[in-house]
């Protein structure tokens, strides 16, 4: 065959080539499918999971889907489970001033570390998500996996490791400021965060 898939139109490695289908998979780190994974035109890897990204932009706006350095998790969790996550869940009652704050924050960090993976073209060290609230589709779901009850009028910052057997930490403050962002990296990178288990 030709490796043109005649009914979708694009390059395809037939079905009976399983040698070449695992080095790609292996090379790529895909453990599942579906997974796109976007190259560029120096072959280069835009993202490496960027099915979600695709399917939520049908008219190609965010082509060509490159990391995002700050991801809404209600949206697009699909990166949760392989990085360690910083998540940003705006409270009812924050105050729009602080909560800008915190976002412009969790945006500039999530470029410093897309920034730092490429120039090292090691995997990104830390992602950053936020969520609008504690009752969005997912982030209700990671939030009910924690101990005790969050409540829904305070902004919430959550230091998440799924990777390394699903570990979480609250941030601790009775305000969050945007250092908090940076202070929670460093402890975390330090060792220095009581890290509880999901349930």
């Amino acid at each position: 065959s030709s490796g043109i898939n005649a009914e979708y139109g694009w390059l395809a490695i037939p079905y009976v080539d399983r040698e070449r289908k695992l080095k790609l998979s292996q090379k790529f780190g895909v453990t599942g499918i579906p997974c796109l994974v976007v190259l560029g035109p120096d072959l280069e890897v835009v993202n490496p999971n960027a099915r979600n990204r695709v399917s939520n932009d049908m008219e190609a706006l965010e082509y060509p889907w490159g990391a995002k350095p700050v991801i809404n998790l209600d949206e697009d969790p699909s990166n949760i489970n392989d990085y360690v996550s910083i998540l940003f869940v705006k409270g009812e009652g924050m105050d729009e001033g602080a909560c800008k704050a915190m976002m412009d924050k969790m945006s500039s960090s999530g470029e410093e570390y897309i920034k730092k993976a490429k120039s090292s073209k090691e995997d990104q060290e830390f992602m950053f998500f936020f969520s609008n609230s504690v009752n969005g589709k997912v982030t209700s779901s990671v939030i009910e996996a924690m101990e005790g009850s969050i409540p829904a009028d305070k902004p919430l910052l959550v230091v998440l490791d799924i990777p390394e057997g699903g570990k979480y930490s609250i941030v601790e403050a009775d305000t969050l400021t945007p250092d908090l962002v940076d202070k929670a990296i460093e402890d975390y990178s330090a060792g220095k965060l009581t890290m509880k288990q999901l349930n």
